[in-house]
């Protein structure tokens, strides 16, 4: 089945959402925040793009960004493979990292530009990441205290003061595009028992010595009960290159 086109802005902005695959935290440290930042912001300034606001968060980011929309295409596919070479070395993984190709909306008014950048803003304490909209990881405090100013972005709101007033109330943002629900995590109690119930013939000390044909079978139906990669690997001891390829 084709993908859908993607949506082209008459403004050339957009609301992008890219996503850790499964119940993957892409962005586990500040360290692995700030690559993903700084190489964001060096592949749109190459291009003559420019991100306006932001918030990364531990499973997925918020950006919104002005580009062409052939641009923007090139840049996040670059970002993301980027990052995921850095991310798999850094954190001794392997695989996919993101879920699927990152997420876009095109913004067509100041008005929905003003309730993308709130809702941006308002991402880290719908996480439970802040009780209010102070997060080290947005735009929100850059523009509050005077260090981020794009205009577009202002005037959207009716000045500086119009954006510090409208994120002052922390009302409930209006519906904007959010990362996909993520899935119950399954449990270490129960990852065992159901590694038990699909090797159980063989213990999980022989799923080593297994032929690789029913080793295999038998990650995947791991995989679709939910198990991650990192919970087979220490329940089985088999390598994650061996998990990923089943």
């Amino acid at each position: 089945m084709p993908r859908e086109a993607r949506k082209e802005s008459s403004l050339d902005l957009y609301h992008v959402v890219v996503q850790g695959d499964g119940e993957l935290e892409i962005f586990e440290s500040d360290a692995d925040k700030h690559f993903y930042f700084e190489q964001l912001n060096k592949l749109l300034g190459a291009n003559n793009a420019q991100l306006l606001a932001w918030s990364i968060l531990p499973g997925h980011a918020h950006l919104v960004i002005r580009a062409e929309l052939q641009t923007l295409s090139a840049c996040m596919k670059a970002l993301n493979s980027e990052y995921a070479v850095y991310y798999n070395q850094v954190h001794g993984r392997v695989g996919i990292l993101f879920r699927g190709r990152f997420r876009s909306e095109a913004i067509e008014s100041a008005e929905r530009l003003k309730e993308v950048v709130y809702y941006v803003h308002y991402a880290s304490k719908k996480q439970g990441l802040t009780s209010t909209l102070s997060y080290g990881w947005s735009s929100f405090d850059a523009y509050r205290e005077g260090s981020a100013l794009n205009p577009q972005v202002l005037d959207a709101f009716g000045g500086a003061e119009g954006f510090k007033t409208h994120h002052s109330a922390m009302n409930a943002p209006a519906k904007c595009l959010d990362a996909a629900p993520r899935k119950r995590r399954v449990s270490d109690g129960e990852a065992l028992a159901l590694t038990l119930k699909v090797f159980g013939e063989v213990g999980l000390n022989g799923v080593v010595d297994m032929p690789w044909k029913e080793r295999d079978k038998g990650i995947a139906k791991l995989k679709e009960q939910g198990l991650t990669g990192r919970q087979i690997n220490r329940l089985t001891g088999l390598s994650l290159a061996t998990i990923s390829r089943a």
